[in-house]
């Protein structure tokens, strides 16, 4: 792996400067790097390793934008610099900007070939919906370092993206033989979903999960596992309880309320409480948005659309996010609180701001955006790009609750998901809020219940493509023979034909009732 070096040929007063700051970004002494950085750049404001330190000090404080800034300078007054490539290359895949870090790494590794970069490159592909460029990202990696456990990880993520479950399980089975990794690697086996253990494979997993030796996070990745393998042999009330012990643990360690969760739905749909006539001018690209509950169906929903030759599926994108948060932070007032004083200049720059980030999926004419939380920024959104159209998927509540209960998302995604009356609050403030968004916008919105969808997929997908201004297409029935990437934890599912019956939740019987009952009052919108 690389480590910082101080070439020679600098002079001395400024490379003792340099020195100091990467030793103190080692001990995460910001505050000390900044000024040995600020010393250099008073003394050589364009010396291209200066100018690098105070773009890797800039980076850490998250002012990524600024950090760019300065490292392309760098890079610019010396593009052979290995290090200040490989900086670039983080501070752009930390500003989101994947494109350009994928072409800064790339323009590294032609440099020298190292693993570390490889194993960043294809987690930056990853990122950026290239599986095959991920794969053969982890595989150079391996191939200069094959102890570098992260990159076997990639490898197996990479595999299961580009549908080759199999491959993927046999990478996690061997992971499984190591120690370190054993929780992880049963995790993302059994998380393939459609894989059946062996019995001895079950021993093995539960006597880690039991292991008081365990590290916490370990014995929650081993207890989410466990509820996946019960299941799939009917052990129900076993399953239930492993899946409540791991929740415990990750509660434990997460940040989350319920009251202030809803009042933010509440401003929100305050905010937007009127709908607002857009100038037919501002009509934006297609974009189509699948929002709602996370495992409510919009994998498959977008899986339908991708089989599609005028669409592109592009997965869960965080842009819409980034681009909110900006403008909040530029505005110095959280989201919603500035709404009312944008403009129709500003909803029109944001929604540029969006399509520029998105513009490597705009090749068919459409394409999907499946971030399940987007759901929060429809109002905006319509104000952004008015062409859009947003697809609630709806599944029936207690599964959709229970699937999130027993899947282990990625660390600060889902944190609503490890308390039952957490998780029904959650649910309760989506569904009222998409209701205000379907009386505000009804053209714009549609509910696709994965039940209707079960019960007609032919009607269900005719509606659903005549919703989005497509033309029907045979190939959309057939939607898991679909060659793309798909970064779910569905991602295996989807590549199987639709089935009459997934329902789980009733093999439960009284073991769910407490999450029954905290859902009992929630309103729905099934149509089937």
């Amino acid at each position: 792996m690389t480590k910082s070096a101080t070439p020679a040929g600098i002079p001395a007063n400024i490379r003792k400067f340099l020195h100091d700051g990467d030793r103190s970004l080692q001990c995460n002494d910001l505050a000390g790097a900044e000024r040995s950085a600020n010393f250099a750049m008073a003394l050589a404001a364009d010396h291209p390793r200066a100018m690098g330190l105070l773009g890797k000090v800039l980076r850490r404080r998250g002012r990524t934008t600024d950090a760019v800034a300065f490292l392309k300078d760098a890079v610019a007054r010396n593009p052979r610099d290995f290090e200040l490539r490989q900086e670039l290359a983080r501070a752009l895949a930390d500003d989101t900007q994947l494109d350009s870090a994928i072409d800064q790494y790339r323009e590294a590794l032609a440099l020298r070939p190292d693993a570390q970069m490889w194993f960043e490159l294809g987690t930056t592909c990853d990122r950026n919906s290239q599986g095959e460029d991920a794969l053969e990202a982890a595989q150079q990696a391996i191939r200069l370092a094959p102890q570098h456990m992260p990159s076997r990880f990639l490898r197996a993520r990479a595999l299961t993206a580009s549908g080759r479950i199999e491959e993927a399980a046999q990478e996690y089975r061997r992971l499984t033989s190591r120690p370190a990794q054993a929780a992880k690697a049963w995790f993302g086996l059994l998380d393939l979903k459609t894989i059946q253990i062996a019995d001895q494979e079950l021993l093995s997993i539960e006597k880690l999960e039991s292991d008081p030796r365990t590290l916490e996070l370990d014995r929650a990745l081993a207890g989410f596992a466990l509820g996946q393998a019960y299941e799939a042999v009917g052990r129900y009330p076993e399953a239930v309880r492993a899946v409540q012990r791991a929740n415990q643990l990750m509660r434990g360690n997460t940040e989350w309320s319920a009251e202030t969760h809803t009042e933010q739905i509440n401003q929100i749909a305050r905010a937007f409480a009127d709908a607002i006539e857009v100038p037919a001018e501002d009509s934006g690209f297609p974009v189509i948005f699948i929002v709602g509950m996370p495992r409510s169906g919009s994998t498959l929903v977008e899986q339908i659309l991708a089989a599609h030759p005028g669409v592109m599926g592009a997965g869960e994108l965080p842009y819409v996010d980034l681009v909110i948060s900006a403008e909040s932070r530029r505005r110095a007032r959280e989201f919603p609180h500035w709404a009312a004083d944008a403009t129709n200049e500003d909803w029109r720059r944001l929604g540029e701001a969006y399509l520029q980030r998105t513009r490597r999926w705009h090749e068919t004419g459409r394409f999907t955006d499946k971030m399940p939380g987007n759901w929060k920024y429809i109002g905006a959104l319509r104000r952004m790009i008015p062409a859009a159209r947003f697809i609630f998927t709806e599944r029936d509540l207690l599964e959709t609750c229970w699937s999130c209960h027993k899947q282990m998302f990625s660390p600060g995604c889902v944190r609503y998901s490890y308390d039952w009356t957490e998780l029904a609050r959650y649910a309760e403030d989506c569904r009222s809020l998409w209701q205000v968004w379907e009386s505000l916008y009804p053209e714009q919105c549609r509910i696709q219940s994965h039940e209707a969808l079960q019960k007609d997929p032919e009607g269900q997908v005719r509606e659903l493509l005549a919703f989005c201004g497509l033309e029907f297409e045979p190939a959309c029935l057939d939607f898991h023979d679909a060659a793309r990437v798909v970064k779910t934890a569905s991602a295996a599912q989807v590549r199987q034909p639709l089935r009459r019956n997934t329902a789980r939740a009733k093999n439960y019987g009284e073991s769910l009732e407490p999450l029954a009952r905290a859902l009992e009052n929630i309103v729905t919108h099934v149509k089937y």
